[in-house]
Parts: structure tokens; C-alpha cells; sequence
């Protein structure tokens, strides 16, 4: 068999994953931080600016700065002054990793849906739009569920929408 190269992601992007990954579970695990914690520990030359450039352009930076801070926090983790000086000033960043903390020493770590809102999850984002997105779609969007209640032809699809609300917030309890 010809032996070839598997594609990956770079150690900026793999690690922008995998703290969005955690942001969105709320980070309930110690795993996940640990692979944060992991992925900067393996990386050589990671390329700090090119990962705070593509965290900015894609608006997710506090997910990325609530991953390094935690890792920071938990395990120890060695970053660039520049790095946790980033991390800092944003103040919502160390409210939600002190948040994480408490959650840890109270056991409240249940797990919430990520069709459920939440207002950590809310917390995350940075824009107003972003947060108004995060609350429609979150409230609205059909699921499973609803297409299983009502068989809609295609063309009437934006009708799950009125569907999910009859269902979720008025026939249920």
C-alpha cells in the first residue's frame, strides 16, 4: 500500500477546537482542559498571534481565552505574558473561569442540552448579534421531535418553526 500524509489541523486550529469544544460543553470535564493544557504542551512554535488573529476574526476569542486561562489555572499551564495579559482584560472571560471553578467544587457540573438555553453559553458571546443569534435559534429551531409530530411538505419547512413553539411553550408544561 503507498504510504501517504493525512491531512490535520494546525496546532493553532486544533487548538481552537478544542477549546470550543469545552466552551460548549461548559467545560463539565477536567478532560477537556487537560487536552488544552496537552495541546499547547506538544506544540512547537506555536504561532500565538496567528491564534488570537483567528479567534478575533471568527468572534471567538472568549472561548479560546476561557481554554488557555482554565489550563492556566488548573494545571499550571506555562503561557506568553502577551497570552494572559489577553486573557485578562477581559473581564466576562474571568467571571466564567471562576464560574467552571465553583462548578467543579460544588458538583454542579449536570448536563445541560445544547438545545436548552443557557446563560453560560450566552455569556460567550461577544457581539449583540451574536447574542441575539445564539437566543433565537436556540429558542427556536425545530428538532427531532417536531418534525416526528408533524410531516410538513418541503416547500411549508419554516412551519416546524410555529411548530416547536406550540409544542415547547405552549402545549407543555
Amino acid at each position: 500500500a503507498k504510504e501517504g500524509r493525512v491531512p490535520d489541523l494546525g496546532q493553532e486550529d486544533l487548538l481552537i477546537v478544542l477549546c470550543l469544544h469545552g466552551s460548549k460543553e461548559s467545560w463539565r470535564c477536567l478532560k477537556w482542559i487537560a487536552d488544552v493544557a496537552h495541546c499547547v504542551l506538544r506544540s512547537v512554535g506555536m504561532d500565538w498571534a496567528l491564534l488570537r488573529e483567528r479567534a478575533s476574526e471568527q468572534r471567538i476569542d472568549r472561548q479560546v481565552k476561557l481554554g488557555l486561562f482554565l489550563a492556566h489555572k488548573i494545571y499550571g499551564l506555562a503561557l506568553p505574558e502577551s497570552i494572559l495579559t489577553w486573557c485578562r482584560i477581559d473581564r466576562t472571560a474571568i467571571r466564567l473561569v471562576d464560574q467552571v471553578l465553583g462548578n467543579f467544587s460544588r458538583d454542579e457540573l449536570s448536563a445541560k442540552s445544547s438545545y436548552q438555553f443557557s446563560h453560560f453559553r450566552f455569556s460567550l458571546m461577544q457581539t449583540l448579534g451574536d447574542k441575539w443569534r445564539y437566543t433565537v435559534l436556540t429558542l427556536l429551531t425545530p428538532r427531532r421531535q417536531h418534525f416526528a409530530l408533524v410531516k410538513l411538505p418541503d416547500p411549508l419547512f419554516y412551519g416546524y418553526y410555529g411548530v416547536r413553539l406550540i409544542h415547547d411553550y405552549l402545549a407543555l408544561p
